[in-house]
């Protein structure tokens, strides 16, 4: 009997191996459930570039399940190109091609598609078997024919693959959620949902050999032959080995910022302080990363009686919450406006774990201010099957009888969450001189001390204090008070076991101590039973004054600082201790090394945004670095100037570099990277502008695009396909740059709120964009990245004067209004008079709310002249906030509307837009290759 093939022997002659298990049913649920928030950051420079900017991509493409199904085909050193979620709904057909990226024949790619959601056999990838072998791709054999993909059928596809090679065959593997299919960068393939119900969704990752280059397809060529774009190359990962910049531009993986807080104990006096007038005030108190936790913060706040700080929301961090002092009322709910939310009574002692993007609040149910505690954190998705679910513990009061030295233990809780191996929780009581020594574990603990007083680290606390021990760290615990000492304690174990790496250095903990080595014992196991107790270091000390001691040339020390010479100092022990804190360099050109490898400076993204200053990555960043007048720019997706020196203003004030300033000080000092970007516009938006500017000018289109920026509160961005056939129009209260695209027009209406100003020009399109036979509007805040004729279409096929999208959480104004007062987005009385007038007036609930951020109308139709005038009436009259006033003005102008998008779908998830937060958009920054002459308007 012949030996069973390998996987790499299979791959080479099939063009694809799998199914294979690679993520979990929990990490498929954090994967869709992060995607359907819309928080996370936009892909960099094109849309497959999310893994470098989006952590959980960059952390779920690293996964050890894949890249050891990688490694056999691709070799050690690996780049990963490509991330994105791929969804299909019922019906749907991805017609038979080659992927272009990868065609090239002597290209080494791999590309992973991963079942997330309602995959099986009928909704996943077809393949022919040996296609990747054959001399063309299918794009090019149909192009020979004079063929279109769109007019195959199965049995076509394979006829022509048989032409050359008689033995192949069409083959569709029997995926399912969290299965894997790995198929060769040349395999012809596509898809087909035959399911019907809920959409099909994926994720396809797709790697290289670290030597392959990789390029952004030109979008204008998407059937044979193909084309590619010089610039911008497409940002790629390492995920085995090194990688190879000379054919490839590398980026550094996204980053969870932070580092080891310093701090380990926090006393606390309650209640909290609260300012006058303030229903609400956070007190931070770490922040950072620790041995078990990728990223977490912990902070403690103060409520004001019948106060929340916010309606029930959602975010990928875990948490727990502990009610440190008075009464709260904890809120779990499916959404911000679940009609019967879970409710709990929460006392002094009450703790809550809730787990990633699940809806929660807090209210403080008692008469006086309610204290409480929080941690937040996340991480790599945890390879775990069931991930814990939400947990409830209201404290009982004292533990049972104290056991051994005087401590008794009652555990909480137990279990894997998404970014934790386990999650542990017990309460503790302490008896008067009870406690236990010095000991070091391998997991991260915080504790929140309830009552009495407690002994550690050298310092004593009472009720209300939080303590941190971070693993491998020695820590103990005794009672020096008169009454028992009761306290929770949260353990963070990572996933899988204890590992060396996270508590031990294991090679310098054996240099360091040699009877160690010579005993032939564990380091790890040596630390944990004795080391610790004997007062040994688990890895070398991190010097406070010195983060770049590696690159310190001691020749070229000595001879630039002779003062250290003559002393005999050892000039990396000077350097460490002393010279980095007084600004010493620490080797020729440090500014320049220290930049370039803290992947801040992104040569092709800042070449792509300075096209005038060609040269290579070394002479751009020696440019910047030596030119005070381009401090001021951004030198990547994750570092702008102008931001650091404006939220820095010592940095500015001395008259330092602020990139240089954060590596060699900043980072130490806790100081945060800017939340500073662009949309990162595609690819050949310089091309598709271009386009637009050389339109007959005069005539004007059937159809308008429109937005308002007032206030300086957004930045104007530009869509990613100006279409010829559309005018794009701006109405604004003060000079703005439309880049060569928008018609930036004034507003005719003054008034102290900006809001109420943005919003006159939102109901008076009708008049401000006279003559259009469609007008769609799109809020400042929303890039537009579809295509807008699209939706006027839709609008006009259906025979609605007004296409909206309906709001993705509630279907009530009267809920929206609770929310808006919640959030504090209008004066809660005026929301109160408004709601209280349409319940008069028999506005029913549940009748359905619209989001106003995107609409289209068609100014012709009978009643939306007259719903836009009565819809800027009840703003006037009433809120600014125009969702509350929306649907009164429909229903009373006979207006006929429409949903532009299905339920549950909104600009914040859906492809032809990018939603962004406004305190990013109010600090966007506009590409300097957009930027054209700036016109006043009127």
């Amino acid at each position: 009997m012949p030996e069973p093939l390998t996987g790499r022997e299979r791959f080479a002659r099939d063009g694809f191996v799998g199914p294979a298990a690679v993520l979990t049913a929990a990490q498929c649920a954090l994967l869709l459930r992060h995607e359907a928030a819309g928080s996370h950051p936009p892909p960099l420079d094109w849309n497959k570039g999310r893994a470098a900017t989006d952590p959980l991509f960059a952390d779920i493409a690293r996964t050890p399940a894949i890249l050891r199904l990688l490694r056999p085909l691709l070799g050690d050193e690996v780049i990963l190109w490509g991330a994105s979620i791929v969804r299909r709904g019922p019906g749907d057909v991805h017609t038979w091609h080659t992927d272009i990226e990868t065609s090239a024949p002597d290209g080494r790619f791999v590309s992973v598609w991963i079942g997330l959601e309602n995959t099986g056999v009928a909704s996943g990838l077809t393949l022919v078997r040996g296609s990747h072998r054959l001399p063309r791709t299918i794009q090019e054999e149909l192009h020979r024919r004079g063929l279109r993909r769109s007019e195959l059928a199965d049995a076509d596809v394979l006829a022509i693959a048989r032409e050359t090679d008689p033995e192949a065959t069409l083959e569709t593997p029997p995926v399912a959620d969290g299965l894997a299919i790995l198929f060769h960068g040349r395999t012809w393939h596509g898809s087909r949902n035959r399911r019907g119900g809920p959409p099909r969704s994926a994720l396809l990752l797709q790697y290289a050999a670290a030597a392959t280059p990789v390029r952004i397809l030109d979008s204008r060529r998407l059937e044979w032959p193909f084309a590619f774009l010089d610039q911008p190359r497409p940002p790629v990962l390492a995920v085995l080995g090194a990688g190879d910049a000379r054919a490839n531009r590398l980026v550094l993986p996204p980053e969870r910022a932070g580092s080891l807080p310093r701090e380990r104990v926090f006393p606390l006096a309650l209640p909290l302080p609260r300012p006058a007038g303030a229903a609400w005030q956070p007190h931070p108190l770490l922040s950072g990363r620790a041995p078990n936790l990728a990223a977490f913060t912990c902070h403690a706040s103060v409520l004001a009686p019948g106060h929340q700080p916010h309606p029930p929301h959602r975010h990928i961090e875990e948490e727990i919450l502990v009610v440190l002092d008075g009464a709260a009322e904890l809120t779990i709910a499916a959404s911000p406006d679940d009609p019967a939310p879970r409710r709990i009574a929460a006392g002094t002692g009450h703790a809550a774990y809730y787990p990633a993007y699940q809806h929660h609040t807090i209210r403080n149910a008692g008469p006086g201010p309610l204290s409480y505690a929080m941690i937040k954190w996340s991480g790599p998705a945890a390879a775990v099957d069931t991930a814990l679910a939400v947990q409830s513990d209201a404290d009982p009061g004292a533990a049972a009888t104290p056991g051994r030295d005087g401590v008794a233990i009652r555990p909480i809780f137990e279990g894997p969450t998404q970014f934790l191996g386990k999650l542990h929780a017990h309460r503790t009581t302490v008896r008067p001189g009870g406690g236990y020594p010095a000991h070091v574990d391998p997991h991260d603990i915080v504790i929140f001390v309830l009552s009495g007083r407690v002994r550690t680290l050298g310092r004593e606390v009472g009720a209300g204090a939080v303590l941190f021990h971070p693993a491998g760290e020695p820590h103990g615990m005794e009672n020096p008070g008169p009454e028992p000492a009761r306290y929770l304690v949260f353990e963070f174990h990572a996933p899988g076991p204890a590992t060396v790496a996270a508590v031990v250095d294991a090679n310098w903990y054996l240099a360091r101590y040699p009877d160690v080595a010579a005993a032939g014992i564990d380091p790890l196991h040596h630390y944990l039973r004795f080391g610790a107790r004997e007062g040994r270091l688990p890895r070398p000390p991190t010097p406070a004054a010195a983060m770049d001691t590696d690159l310190l040339d001691p020749a070229w020390y000595l001879a630039r600082y002779p003062d250290v010479a003559a002393s005999g100092q050892d000039p990396v022990r000077h350097y460490r201790d002393f010279g980095a804190a007084e600004g010493r360099e620490a080797c020729a050109d440090h500014a320049l090394r220290l930049a370039q490898r803290s992947g801040l400076f992104d040569a092709d993204w800042y070449r792509r945004r300075h096209p005038g200053e060609p040269g290579s990555a070394e002479a751009l960043l020696r440019a910047y670095l030596s030119e005070p007048a381009l401090w001021h720019r951004a030198t990547g997706p994750r570092f702008h100037g102008a931001a650091y020196l404006a939220d820095h203003p010592d940095v500015d004030a001395a008259g330092l570099n602020p990139l240089v300033h954060y590596l060699r000080h900043g980072r130490r000092e806790g100081r945060a990277l800017p939340v500073v970007q662009d949309w990162q516009p595609p690819p050949d938006l310089e091309r598709r502008l271009a386009r637009y500017r050389a339109r007959p000018r005069g005539a004007r289109a059937p159809m308008a695009v429109c937005t308002a920026i007032v206030g300086g509160y957004e930045t104007l961005m530009v869509p990613d396909r100006p279409d010829p056939a559309v005018d794009y129009l701006c109405f604004s209260d003060r000079p703005t740059d439309g880049y060569g695209l928008w018609d930036v027009r004034p507003i005719p209406f003054r008034h102290e709120d900006p809001v109420r100003v943005a919003r006159f020009a939102k109901t008076h399109l009708t008049t401000l964009a006279e003559g259009y036979e469609a007008i769609a509007w799109i809020d400042g805040n929303v890039l537009l990245r579809g295509d807008p004729l699209a939706h006027a279409e839709r609008v006009a096929a259906a025979g609605w004067g007004i296409g909206l999208v309906p709001h993705p959480e509630r279907d009530c104004v009267f809920a929206e209004a609770e929310a808006c007062k919640a959030m504090a987005r209008d004066d809660p009385a005026i929301i109160d008079a408004q709601m209280e007038r349409y319940r008069a007036l028999g506005v029913p609930a549940g009748a359905g709310l619209w989001e106003t951020n995107f609409f289209v109308l068609r100014p012709g139709e009978p009643g939306v002249r007259a719903a836009c005038r009565l819809w800027w009436h009840e703003i006037a009259r009433h809120s600014r906030r125009d969702q509350l006033s929306l649907g009164y003005a429909l229903a009373r102008s006979g207006a006929v509307s429409g949903a532009l998008l299905p339920p549950g779908v909104s600009v914040r998830n859906h492809p032809d837009f990018r939603y962004f937060d406004h305190a990013v958009c109010r600090r966007m920054i506009a590409p300097e290759f957009l930027r054209a002459a700036v016109a006043a308007p009127g």
